[in-house]
């Protein structure tokens, strides 16, 4: 399915989220997870990535992480969009 090419979420360019949850409603994929102020401090970038590493979205930001944060991303994703090839 589309959520299926979306395998990690990579915070600040070296953290690796290893617990995610994926919905696809539609032609929307919405991926939540969780970081806790022991893991990053802040965060400044976020991406996605497929299984074999290549970044699929990326984007720039900044959340100070003080307490436990649920972040929520949902991503238009187009038919045939997501094949590389």
């Amino acid at each position: 399915g589309l959520g299926d090419v979306y395998k990690r979420q990579r915070l600040n360019g070296s953290f690796m989220v290893t617990a995610l949850s994926k919905n696809v409603s539609g032609n929307t994929l919405t991926i939540t997870y969780t970081v806790q102020p022991s893991q990053v401090e802040s965060i400044t970038l976020i991406e996605l990535l497929d299984a074999y590493g290549n970044v699929l979205t990326s984007s720039t930001c900044y959340v100070p992480v003080t307490t436990t944060q649920v972040l929520e991303h949902s991503i238009p994703v187009t038919e045939g969009g997501t094949n590389n090839g």
